[in-house]
């Protein structure tokens, strides 16, 4: 990526995308032409999101060499240990905690709980009597299986024991 000023706009980015005059999926290449753009006039001559502009052969094309990649004992080496890699990073610690503390704000706005609420509302309206009561069953029978696991964990404790374990919890939760 380079910075400078956007051929459309002129604005500066830090960030600009090249841009092939005759598209490469035309047989273009750097010799034919480029200009440097920024992302929002970018995106603009290609008249909107990349994904809608693939066509259904380019996707099928592309597919298939993908496969045949794939197949080759190195190259699939060299993308699992990139999957690996990332997984890694996305879930240390230290990222799930970032995503915890994310959520943890987003459903503090009210603005957002109201309109999830509204959201699981105007889906919960779109299933049939039948698949409404398939779900109620499956939360009714995971509460009770709930209900039974907290029985036997307490069954042997005295009323103390309860109450602490009861305060370590709520504590846990904050």
């Amino acid at each position: 990526m380079q910075q400078g000023n956007c051929h459309d706009c002129g604005k500066f980015r830090r960030s600009l995308h090249r841009h092939h005059l005759k598209p490469r999926s035309k047989g273009g290449t750097d010799a034919d032409g480029t200009v440097l753009l920024c992302a929002n006039c970018h995106e603009d001559r290609h008249g909107g999101c990349f994904a809608n502009e693939v066509s259904p052969a380019s996707r099928l094309k592309h597919s298939r060499n993908l496969k045949k990649k794939w197949r080759d004992p190195k190259f699939r080496a060299r993308g699992i240990a990139n999957m690996h890699k990332v997984q890694k990073i996305s879930h240390s610690p230290e990222n799930k905690a970032k995503r915890g503390k994310a959520m943890k704000n987003l459903w503090a706005d009210p603005a957002y709980r109201e309109k999830m609420s509204k959201s699981r509302k105007a889906s919960w309206a779109k299933l049939t009597p039948a698949q409404r009561a398939k779900r109620t069953k499956g939360f009714q029978a995971t509460y009770e299986e709930r209900s039974e696991r907290s029985r036997k964990v307490w069954a042997g404790k005295s009323a103390e024991e309860r109450k602490l374990r009861s305060r370590k919890m709520l504590a846990a939760r904050r």
